[in-house]
């Protein structure tokens, strides 16, 4: 699907201004881009990102190497199975149990530089191909969090002060199994609709399909655009903005006759951190918290319990709503007039 086809169903954002010289003019277009986030954001809670600097090289050869990767026997991939884990999730490869909705096989990482990443040795290319698109990814998801900043109209630079530690960064390469054709309709989601504990998601797929996402109540598929990347809000930025930005609902439905791969990239921050509301988006919109405050490593266990072992309702996974202070207690919280 082409870019402008692609617009009429949802939010496709044109990064060029951010990768090349104009003077004043480009300035200008730079602006409509921050405005652009901003109403998708609020709006959708999600984007399709083009011309994003990403080298379309780069994106190819690492779906192909995931490919490739995944083509591989189960004894081969199982090698890259670390003995143990000290880490909030195991990195290298797993595939989802017999009995998870979750119908996908997938391999974790950190930084590049981390130690705790196991990498296969076979593809011999493997490894390059994804350390380079891990890379391009952290750098987009960084411009992304300083428009984001610079949306919110709070000072320059706040939200990358807070969120400052990139040592626990997770991409994840997936191959999404396809659907039997004699599978009912509720037993082909290769990923159950679910919320990111994240601060975004950029996610890279292949021209397969079958990512959605929800709004209002309605499921929009988002169709491929070849080289563009899918960005979602995730519940913390959800939290910081108090609102004005929305954690959006999304599941990935298994392709019919095909496996679909993509990269999923989650932008995330200390586990150690405190999270609320910042003070400045309060003190620019004169509102109150809509959050409680919480350690981000309490919240993002509780997700992981949830993702992995789903609960058999899945109306009792935990959300962003844990946290959220009902209307009536923030309204007699807030100082009389």
């Amino acid at each position: 699907m082409s870019p402008a086809a692609a617009a009429a169903s949802f939010p496709v954002i044109d990064f060029s201004p951010f990768f090349t010289t104009g003077g004043g003019e480009n300035e200008v277009e730079k602006e409509e881009v921050i405005n652009s986030i901003r109403e998708a954001c609020s709006d959708y809670g999600f984007f399709v990102a083009v011309n994003h600097g990403i080298p379309a090289e780069a994106m190819d050869r690492s779906l192909e190497m995931a490919h490739e990767f995944f083509d591989r026997p189960s004894e081969e991939k199982l090698k890259c199975t670390p003995p143990t884990s000290d880490t909030p999730v195991t990195t290298g490869y797993a595939k989802q149990p017999d009995h998870s909705p979750n119908k996908n096989e997938y391999f974790l990482m950190f930084e590049p530089a981390s130690a705790f990443n196991v990498y296969p040795t076979s593809p011999a290319p493997f490894r390059g191909a994804v350390d380079e698109i891990y890379g391009g990814l952290l750098a987009m998801a960084r411009l992304i969090e300083s428009l984001m900043n610079r949306c919110l109209g709070v000072p320059e630079g706040l939200m990358e002060k807070f969120n400052d530690d990139r040592q626990w960064d997770i991409m994840t390469a997936f191959r999404y199994f396809a659907a039997a054709e004699l599978e009912t309709p509720d037993k082909k989601t290769g990923l159950y609709g679910h919320k990111d504990v994240n601060l975004m998601t950029l996610v890279l797929q292949d021209q397969v399909g079958g990512l959605e996402f929800q709004k209002d109540g309605e499921w929009i598929p988002i169709t491929p655009i070849p080289h563009s990347l899918v960005v979602n809000v995730g519940d913390i930025i959800q939290v910081l903005s108090n609102n004005k930005f929305k954690s959006v609902n999304h599941k990935v439905n298994s392709p019919q006759g095909r496996d679909r791969h993509s990269f999923a990239f989650a932008y995330l921050i200390g586990f150690e951190k405190m999270v609320e509301p910042l003070a400045e988006v309060m003190k620019e919109s004169k509102e109150e918290p809509k959050f409680s405050k919480f350690r981000y490593k309490d919240y993002f266990q509780l997700r992981v319990a949830d993702l992995f072992n789903p609960p058999a309702n899945l109306d009792d996974a935990v959300t962003i709503n844990h946290y959220a202070i009902p209307p009536t207690v923030a309204a007699a919280a807030a100082p009389a007039n």
